[in-house]
């Protein structure tokens, strides 16, 4: 796996698509072939940056609903109307993270974070606690920014390799994230449990 490019915060600031809810869409013609006759159809994609993300983190949106209202972003600075689609991110998309979603296993935080950094070296690391995590099952998310964009093709490839090195220290990942257009729910909780680790690169 090559970390060439993963320590440390980009160079640049870019930002990235971030909608609410599974059915936030822009596209102009929806899964079933029916046009969007939403307002938002053909626009481009609201914006997040870095900054905005380890704000989130630290002040997460209470939501009631997850699939309804939770926030996402798309770990890519292509952000046009046809943002969500994966082939299209594949082509066009600058993918500036390398995200991870545990549902399964429920490692403790400090085991993951271990897993995380003998992986990639002691690199900026976001971690948080899902919606749906409880102190009985914990759930992560995390997020690493990386110093400068992959392609499509090395994202998906990074991704993979990054999945199979967690897979080895016994850390079970959602491969659906290694998707092009795949949304990652952002910090957010339902409730009173919520945790969470921000980890600055040396």
């Amino acid at each position: 796996m090559n970390t060439e490019q993963m320590p440390g915060a980009p160079a640049v600031l870019p930002s990235f698509p971030c909608g609410h809810g599974k059915s936030d869409t822009h596209a102009q013609t929806l899964n079933d072939g029916s046009p969007n006759r939403h307002t938002s159809a053909g626009t481009p994609y609201a914006t997040i940056t870095v900054a905005q993300i380890e704000h989130m983190l630290v002040n997460p949106t209470m939501v009631q609903d997850k699939l309804r209202q939770a926030p996402w972003f798309i770990p890519s600075d292509y952000a046009a109307h046809d943002a969500r689609t994966h082939e299209v991110q594949r082509r066009e998309g600058r993918f500036w993270w390398l995200t991870l979603d545990i549902d399964d296993g429920n490692p403790p935080l400090d085991v993951l974070d271990r897993a995380l950094c003998e992986i990639l070296g002691d690199v900026r690391r976001l971690i948080y606690s899902t919606a749906s995590a409880t102190a009985e099952l914990p759930r992560w998310r995390a997020l690493i920014p990386l110093a400068t964009w992959l392609s499509g093709e090395d994202f998906k490839d990074t991704q993979l390799a990054f999945f199979d090195a967690l897979e080895a220290r016994g850390i079970q990942p959602d491969r659906a994230l290694a998707r092009h257009g795949q949304l990652v729910f952002l910090p957010c909780r339902t409730g009173d449990f919520y945790h969470y680790a921000l980890r600055a690169d040396k």
